[in-house]
């Protein structure tokens, strides 16, 4: 394990992390609707957990790569239900994040 595969592996714990926090804190404000905050909040979760193991099976980069796809989609999905509009910047900001993750990991 490299020391980019380290910090990959700290990116993900703290955007994971924050997204597990988030999705329930949520689930708990009802804001956005209870499936969306379930949702999110495992697919966080298996993030986190794909990546605990990426490195002793490599090919559960795949599973980080798609659970990242999907917290685009519901991130996408929640701010059109939240603000009725797509904040570009906030999801080019995710779009970086998720490719540093991914570039980090397989280094």
């Amino acid at each position: 394990m490299s020391v980019f595969n380290v910090f990959g592996l700290v990116l993900v714990f703290l955007y994971g992390g924050s997204s597990l926090i988030g999705s329930l804190l949520q689930l708990k404000s009802k804001v956005i609707p209870y499936w969306s905050s379930i949702s999110f909040c495992l697919i966080s979760a298996l993030m986190i957990i794909f990546t605990c193991f990426f490195f002793s099976y490599p090919f559960l980069l795949f599973g980080v790569i798609v659970t990242l796809l999907l917290m685009h989609i519901l991130a996408i999905f929640n701010g059109l239900h939240m603000y009725k509009k797509i904040h570009v910047f906030h999801h080019f900001i995710r779009f970086i994040i998720s490719l540093l993750i991914v570039c980090l990991l397989n280094i």
